[in-house]
């Protein structure tokens, strides 16, 4: 039946019409029925877009789209999940997919000739959608929109960012601060450490030059400083190295890496003193290369108050290997007791710390701030532990072992 013929037979049934609405819940119980007209609802002048929908932003949940229309109106925009050109313009109005179920969708008003935006919302972090757009006219009630092509209509293929997979049309990436503290920590070590040798040198050189004035030759004397141990049992420049009356704390004194320093001559003093920077050098690598192995080291979820376990758990891993090393090389030193394996031993610990120095700072411009400092925190309290505790025990260590043969 026609709509003019519809209207005619209705007027004269309003209250059956009215009735008939009611039962079939297009309008409410208490509502009332004044006319039928047979008049068509107006419609719009139709839009297109001039400039094609550019996509001007996308981040983990929403994305931005640029476009300019012929006419006023209204510009709709609907991601779907899958590639699906058959998709309609009442499906993108309604902000559904080819397959009508619900997909992410937004709308904007547009100006004629001027550049617009329309934002979608609701999008999932790290998943790849497929939008569609479609440009209409002022009428919200019977908009005319633009005319689809054989190509469909326009389509855009974005990829949000995070999740497993980051944005194939714009990369964000998670930037963050860098701090250099552990290498300026180990530039102080260092520091100190050459103070240390060109003062040795100084004294050692005054002290050589005082004996050879009033000292008398002793042949003796001088084969058994040619034979001193350089790392544990060095003699006392007034006793004999094979004296079996030397005290324990003497014996400790000699044993240990740093107090051994004033007992030994001057040539054994500089590899002693390389020796103990190079060690707290390795050491401070080794703590950042540990955290990087077992840490997130490139996101700041974490702050410097969260100082615990796993960074204390990571110092003692690194106190563990530079104890090792050290121990290898007390032996080297101890069964080739040359000057080339002195020299060797030089040479090889000096190229160690430079390759710790290095490392560190390749490392400080890879991590984040807050993983630096707790780095950095983890290696003062390595340096403290090392010279208090780990060097003592080792002393201890070596002297009880000794007088056990």
């Amino acid at each position: 039946m026609e709509p003019a013929s519809f209207s005619t037979k209705a007027s004269t049934n309003k209250a059956n019409v009215e009735t008939d609405l009611k039962t079939t819940s297009v309008m409410e119980d208490g509502g009332t029925l004044d006319s039928i007209s047979a008049s068509t609802i107006s419609s719009g002048t139709q839009n297109s877009f001039t400039t094609s929908p550019a996509q001007s932003s996308v981040d983990t949940t929403t994305a931005e789209f640029s476009f300019t229309t012929a006419n006023d109106g209204y510009v709709y925009a609907s991601c779907a999940s899958s590639e699906n050109s058959a998709i309609t313009v009442r499906q993108v109005n309604s902000g559904l997919d080819a397959e009508s179920n619900n997909a992410p969708s937004g709308s904007a008003q547009a100006t004629s000739a001027t550049q617009g935006t329309v934002t979608v919302d609701g999008l999932t972090a790290g998943s790849t959608y497929y939008c569609y757009f479609t440009a209409c006219d002022e009428s919200t009630t019977n908009p005319t929109c633009q005319t689809v092509g054989t190509d469909g209509l326009p389509q855009i293929q974005i990829t949000t960012s995070g999740g497993d997979s980051t944005g194939t049309i714009i990369q964000e990436s998670e930037d963050c601060s860098q701090n250099y503290a552990p290498l300026y920590l180990m530039t102080v070590v260092s520091g100190v450490g050459v103070v240390l040798v060109v003062l040795l040198l100084i004294v050692g050189r005054k002290l050589q030059h005082s004996e050879a004035h009033q000292a008398v030759p002793d042949t003796g004397k001088s084969k058994g400083n040619a034979e001193e141990k350089p790392l544990e049992g060095e003699k006392v420049s007034s006793g004999n190295a094979q004296n079996s009356d030397t005290s324990k704390k003497q014996q400790f004194l000699l044993n240990h890496l740093i107090l051994g320093i004033f007992k030994a001559s001057n040539q054994l003093r500089i590899i002693r003193l390389v020796c103990i920077v190079s060690e707290l050098l390795i050491l401070g690598c080794l703590i950042g290369a540990f955290t990087v192995a077992f840490q997130e080291t490139d996101s700041e979820d974490k702050q410097e108050e969260d100082f615990g376990g796993a960074e204390i758990g990571i110092m003692f891993l690194g106190i563990a290997i530079t104890t090792i090393i050290l121990g290898v090389v007390e032996i080297i030193m101890k069964v080739c007791n040359s000057k080339n394996t002195r020299l060797g031993v030089l040479t090889g610990m000096l190229v160690l710390a430079c390759l710790s120095f290095a490392m560190t700072g390749y490392m400080c411009s890879e991590f984040c701030e807050v993983w630096s400092l707790l780095w950095t925190y983890s290696y003062l309290l390595g340096i403290a532990l090392e010279i208090l505790l780990s060097q003592p025990i080792r002393a201890l260590v070596i002297t009880f072992t000794k007088s056990l043969n």
